[in-house]
This record gives C-alpha cells, sequence and structure tokens, in this order.
C-alpha cells in the first residue's frame, strides 16, 4: 500500500510554557495520512525518506 508523504523544509517556530519560542532553522517535518511522521533536520532527509521510497 503507498502511504503519500508530503514534506516541507524550512525554518520551524515552537512553543511550550517552559520555554516561550524555540526556532528550528533549516528542519524536515514530513506528513503522511494526515500524521506528522517525523520532524528532524533537513540533512536527514535522505534517511527519513527511504520507508517511503526514497527520492
Amino acid at each position: 500500500m503507498d502511504r503519500p508523504l508530503f514534506v516541507i523544509r524550512g525554518m520551524f517556530a515552537h512553543s511550550t510554557i517552559e520555554n516561550p519560542l524555540i526556532v528550528f532553522a533549516d528542519h524536515i517535518i514530513g506528513v503522511s495520512n494526515g500524521k506528522i511522521v517525523f520532524f528532524d533536520q533537513a540533512n536527514q532527509i535522505d534517511k527519513h525518506l527511504e520507508p517511503f521510497g526514497g527520492r
């Protein structure tokens, strides 16, 4: 079964009660079937694409 994957690369911001602002520069987020399946540094993209058939 194919698992569609959508990947966004860029700068992400996140906040929590403990850390009002965390900025992640040059990161990737992968979404498959409406769920986040990975979030990592952009240079790790090949590792995350492998289970989805690579580039």
